[in-house]
């Protein structure tokens, strides 16, 4: 069973954000053998910042069963996680890479969902279907069987990472290696964006293709329909998974362990940083009915879901 952690008020000034971690089990420790972990004492981390930026407070984690889970995906029609695991080098095409299911509630329902991939990255669902990047493929699920449809070769890119859809179903990739992002729709594939230094987290929110990009540190918005590039905000180290809210604000993830909140305006605050316990944060996901951030780990094997109030 996954790691539970109760909820705790926010203490101290009112210019404090109280924020509550767990501490990980390492990577070594055994298994359960239903998937979950055992219980382990918390700590807590406190961040004094004047603009009061939400707060994130720790309510599970799964055990190590998910083998380098580089992303994370929550899809509403299934009320369900999918995760992509490389399992290994993610450049390496040696079957090893699967799709997990886990429950909202931390359970991993199914550890090897769909095997027999290589190193899957980005996680995107549209209309019953299951998308996943896939070093220079992208892999076709569909959702209600676990069945693999198509793969759909992209023969120019270098590194595929990260996948969102648009309202119509048309995919964008991003090439973090090869410093573009390719679009696919209905059998074709092209360069939607050409000479953008290494896109990693891809979202698309509102006729917007939002890019986090790893080695400039910023987030930016593309117009496909103009080419219009515009920035949003900066210092985002090892920019990686990407997430918008309704409210114009955007939850970024640093591969190295850190979690930030870009608010409307593009200021951005750190709510997360687990870089000295080792725990990486690589993609992440937001569950809008939980109010629900999950996180996932790469190499910690897990995932970590934590409870968003403002």
């Amino acid at each position: 069973m996954p790691r539970f952690f109760p909820y705790l008020p926010v203490l101290g000034l009112s210019l404090t954000l109280l924020f509550v971690l767990g501490t990980c089990t390492s990577p070594s420790n055994k298994p359960s053998p239903n998937g979950r972990a055992a219980p382990s004492e918390a700590t807590t981390k406190t961040i004094v910042d004047p603009s009061q930026p939400p707060q994130l407070t720790l309510l599970w984690e799964t055990d190590t069963l998910l083998r380098t889970v580089e992303s994370v995906h929550y899809d509403a029609i299934t009320q369900a996680l999918y995760t992509a695991n490389i399992d290994g080098h993610f450049m390496a095409k040696d079957g090893r890479g699967s799709i997990a299911k886990v429950s909202l509630d931390g359970d991993i329902l199914e550890a090897e969902w769909l095997a027999g991939l290589d190193a899957p990255t980005g996680l995107c669902t549209h209309r019953g279907q299951l998308f996943t990047t896939d070093i220079d493929r992208v892999h076709r699920i569909d959702l209600a069987s676990g069945t693999l449809l198509e793969t759909i070769p992209l023969p120019e890119a270098k590194a595929l990472n990260d996948i969102t859809a648009d309202p119509q179903g048309k995919l964008y990739c991003s090439d973090t290696a090869g410093d573009r992002i390719f679009s696919c729709y209905e059998g074709v594939v092209e360069t939607a964006l050409d000479s953008i230094r290494t896109p990693n987290g891809l979202y698309f929110h509102q006729s917007q293709l939002y890019v986090a990009q790893w080695t400039p540190q910023r987030l930016q918005s593309w117009n496909p329909q103009t080419g219009e590039l515009i920035a949003i905000a900066a210092g985002l180290p090892q920019a990686d998974g990407l997430e918008a809210l309704t409210d114009g604000s955007f939850w970024v993830s640093s591969w190295g362990g850190m979690v930030h909140w870009v608010a409307p305006d593009g200021q951005v605050h750190q709510l997360l940083d687990t870089r000295a316990e080792g725990i990486q944060a690589a993609d992440l996901t937001w569950i809008p009915e939980r109010q629900c951030l999950v996180v996932a780990c790469f190499d910690n094997h897990r995932l970590r879901a934590c409870r968003f109030q403002e």
